[in-house]
């Protein structure tokens, strides 16, 4: 029996022992790649911003912004009103002097810019229309502000238009508190004879926003939110074999900052799903972005934006017919105005940084 014990100890010692060589298996190299776009271009949209944290009423030499509200106000009983007051609080920015006028088209917040009051309509005049009326004039910020509205008008603003449109007067900028906090939110409130008051809640708002000096050319590449700015490229990945496994591929570039109202600013990369059409500046791309970076605007000014695209590069080389380039562009683009500009050429130019291994050669072939 020990005999035959100490045989199956042998066995199974022997049956676990790894394949003669197996400890002096290579491991494949990794390989490295420095690419530069093969085609890179830029453009400018309005993007509606009625999903913004904070509205902002702004001018200033290069940007303009005009905030929109929406109450729901029954007519009824129009004629006890004894006051109107509009409540707004301010967030981040300066003083500012602003009109208040009662708007003469209907909008959306979620489709809303500049140039569209809703998917399909233009205004009449781009940055909204509006009856020439004042309904007041005033300053908001920095704490809130209860502005009275002339009652002269008040049968306008209910029975005949779509809402209020405040539009600054002077420089500067100041973020208003939106629908995003219902205790800080714009509200109407009407007093009425018999000393009655009534709260109305904002029903939609948002702001739309114009630049007054900067347009995308081709030949600029910029990136920015507000008015969106947005740089397209493609990377040939022809020089990447098919069978590679991609272990890194990071999108670097250092950007030239041109405007900001805020510290840090974000930034995404968006593949497109079809081909880049340069005149029509449409393409459809994937809604989800495929990589994110932070860049703090009061950095050194040698910081990168670093963008890991690794599975974007990996799915690329997978299936190359679906390499339509991509989208580097402010993530979310409706956050408070901030532009940069990236140089077409040098080392601080957008370049793509790849490693890859292949698949480790069958040891048993010959």
């Amino acid at each position: 029996m020990k005999k035959l014990a100490l045989a199956l100890l042998l066995t199974l010692v022997a049956c676990n022992r790894n394949p003669l060589g197996a400890d002096h298996v290579e491991q494949p190299p990794v390989r490295a790649l420095e690419l530069v776009p093969d085609s890179i271009t830029a453009y400018s949209r309005y993007v509606p911003l009625g999903v913004a944290d904070q509205l902002l009423l702004c001018h200033d030499q290069e940007y303009q912004s005009r905030v929109l509200l929406k109450f729901a106000i029954k007519d009824s009983a129009l004629d006890s009103i004894s006051s109107a007051d509009l409540i707004l609080h301010a967030g981040p920015g300066n003083k500012l002097l602003f009109a208040c006028r009662p708007c003469s088209t209907p909008w959306r917040a979620d489709a809303a810019t500049w140039r569209m009051a809703d998917d399909e309509n233009q205004w009449n005049l781009p940055g909204g229309d509006y009856w020439n009326i004042e309904l007041c004039r005033d300053t908001i910020g920095p704490e809130s502000t209860v502005v009275a509205l002339n009652l002269q008008y008040i049968d306008t603003l209910v029975r005949h238009s779509y809402g209020l449109i405040l539009i600054p007067l002077d420089t500067g900028f100041c973020g208003i508190k939106s629908t995003g906090s219902s205790a800080t939110a714009p509200r109407l409130q009407l007093t009425f004879s018999n000393g009655r008051r009534r709260a109305y809640s904002v029903a939609e708002d948002c702001h739309i926003m114009d630049t007054l000096a900067v347009r995308a050319y081709p030949h600029e590449l910029y990136v920015g939110s507000g008015l969106a700015f947005r740089t397209w490229m493609r990377f040939s990945l022809d020089s990447i074999p098919l069978e590679a496994t991609i272990v890194r591929a990071d999108l670097v570039f250092k950007p030239t900052l041109l405007y900001r109202r805020q510290e840090t600013l974000h930034f995404g990369c968006h593949r497109l799903t079809e081909p880049y059409r340069p005149r029509e500046k449409n393409a459809a791309y994937r809604i989800a972005a495929d990589a994110r970076s932070i860049f703090l605007a009061g950095d050194v000014p040698d910081t990168l934006v670093r963008l890991d695209i690794r599975s974007l590069i990996q799915y690329w080389n997978t299936n190359p017919d679906s390499n339509f380039g991509l989208l580097v562009m402010a993530e979310p683009e409706y956050a408070f105005p901030w532009r940069v500009k990236l140089p077409r050429a040098g080392r601080s130019a957008p370049r793509l940084l790849v490693e890859y291994v292949l698949p480790p050669k069958d040891r048993l072939l010959r």
